[in-house]
């Protein structure tokens, strides 16, 4: 996890950037010990409400091998020219264009 903000924000804003990342998650997460007391209290227990939860990541396995196959479609990044663009735009954090590992 921590090499991932070194690739993906500048120097300059690199300490924001993951102070407002990690405490929106934080501000968002409060919400769901609430949510799962009041799944517990609704469906009769932990038991039922495991049951429930669990069913949601089974379906998640089965369902992606009904789904067709995407491997032969053009990438949108292909489609529209944007190979060389990074999350920083089109240029790299020092300001010079990174050299594309494509030739």
């Amino acid at each position: 996890m921590a090499s991932y903000p070194a690739e993906l924000f500048a120097a300059a804003v690199r300490s924001t950037a993951l102070s407002v990342v990690f405490n929106a998650a934080r501000l968002i997460a409060w919400v769901f010990p609430i949510i799962a007391g009041l799944m517990i209290h609704t469906l009769g227990g932990v038991a039922h409400a495991a049951l429930i939860l669990g069913s949601v990541y089974f379906i998640g396995l089965i369902v992606p091998w009904f789904l067709p196959e995407t491997r032969a479609r053009v990438a949108l990044s292909k489609a529209k020219g944007l190979r060389g663009l990074t999350p920083l735009g089109p240029l790299g954090p020092s300001g010079v264009k990174p050299r594309s590992p494509w030739p």
